[in-house]
């Protein structure tokens, strides 16, 4: 089945006029802390342009990861509940640099057990990330610059993969910027002893480490963030939902769970950190912090219209009534946002069962309330049709709340 994934995307590769390298078995890169199985489908090497442009799959295993997806495919992006049941797959493509230190993303798609698309999900084909070592993008290149080598020891050499043993990956920062983690001391410095978590540099920074940001204190990473500071990277996190991702350093700090959150993201702000690069990060923010987030900046990420909806929907699921409210007076939708036009935020929040004050505000704003839809319960592995009268019914909801929905 996994070969007929490749066979699928092959013509896809094919571009510069030389063959993709589809292996017999897909390559394994990595298992997720969800147990998510991450495998290169396919690899192919530009020989005019020296450009490696890899496949890879996520492969569900039976349970939560599955469950999530397909919660996030009925809800967000408009996939029918009938099909989002049958991801099997989610299959994504990288196009990296001559030099292998950064990678455009080519596609992002969910395919069924059969490798039939479920669900094609848009990208920025334009824009550049970093590739890590250490994450599925600088593995999936390693691996792919090895098995090339291999193949062929006539032909042309691949460039290096990014270097694992670097704190900070390609591409590399000019001279002038280059720094060691820990400066030098002064000849007539007494230094105090470090300790084991205290940063490692101030002044002029140094590279924070992707678990770094998500449990150093505040007082801690505003001393170590600075101009060799890295603050819009492209790291792994654990999202508000405790499942493993990839992203952006503000929204991994976001989903911080602890009163140091709102100060670090304000640095961050502060330092040139860039919220249009990730629509999750007031989503996140909102999701770990509900009632207590901090409404200054909840107003400061809202000035980016693309965290808006996405938020919104979070305060509804979190309990944020105040937040909502300033979202929806910023231009949050209150009925579609960017999800599922067979639900809606309405419905979403009946599913999880929002506190009643929730479900009067988004009737009192407008939301529609015979709208009939389908929403999937992650915990139960169910879905239920209906309208949101029927929904809160369902859901233990009290009279005055299914009343206020007739």
């Amino acid at each position: 089945m996994k070969k007929l994934f490749s066979a699928l995307l092959v013509p896809l590769l094919l571009a510069s006029g030389a063959a993709a390298v589809v292996p017999e078995v897909p390559l394994v890169l990595l298992t997720g802390k969800d147990n998510t199985e991450y495998t290169l489908n396919e690899y192919h090497l530009n020989e005019t342009t020296g450009r490696i442009t890899v496949v890879i799959a996520g492969n569900y295993p039976p349970g939560g990861a599955k469950q999530k997806a397909i919660a996030m495919l009925s809800s967000k992006h408009r996939v029918p509940m009938a099909r989002a049941r049958k991801v099997d797959a989610n299959l994504f493509c990288f196009r990296f640099s001559a030099d292998g230190a950064k990678f455009q993303r080519v596609f992002d798609r969910y395919v069924d057990a059969d490798g039939e698309v479920i669900a094609d999900l848009p990208v920025n084909t334009k824009k550049w990330e970093t590739a890590k070592p250490q994450l599925t993008s600088g593995k999936a290149y390693r691996m792919a610059v090895e098995q090339l080598s291999q193949l062929d020891s006539d032909g042309p050499t691949p460039p290096p993969p990014p270097a694992v043993q670097k704190k900070q990956n390609a591409p590399e920062p000019p001279a002038a910027l280059k720094k060691q983690d820990v400066p030098e001391p002064r000849s007539n410095q007494k230094q105090p002893p470090a300790k084991k978590d205290a940063p490692r540099a101030a002044g002029p920074g140094r590279a924070v480490t992707a678990d770094e940001w998500q449990k150093l204190s505040y007082a801690q990473l505003s001393s170590a963030v600075g101009t060799n500071t890295d603050v819009n990277e492209f790291i792994a996190y654990t999202a508000p939902d405790g499942a493993e991702a990839e992203g952006y350093v503000l929204a991994a700090v976001a989903a911080r769970r602890d009163a140091d959150a709102g100060r670090i993201l304000n640095l961050l702000l502060d330092r040139g950190a860039d919220p249009a690069n990730d629509p999750s990060v007031l989503a996140n923010y909102i999701l770990t912090h509900g009632k207590n987030a901090d409404m200054s900046l909840v107003d400061r990420l809202a000035a980016n219209k693309e965290q808006i909806d996405p938020a919104f929907l979070a305060c509804c699921t979190a309990g944020a009534t105040k937040a909502a409210e300033k979202l929806l007076d910023a231009g949050a939708s209150v009925n579609d946002a960017e999800y599922n036009p067979d639900a809606s935020v309405l419905l979403e929040a009946l599913n999880v069962k929002a506190a009643p004050q929730i479900i009067t505000m988004l009737v009192e704003r407008g939301a529609d309330t015979k709208r009939e839809g389908e929403v999937y319960d992650a915990k139960s592995g169910e879905s239920f049709r209906g309208t949101p009268a029927e929904l809160a019914q369902a859901r233990g909801y009290g009279e005055n709340v299914i009343g206020l929905l007739r």
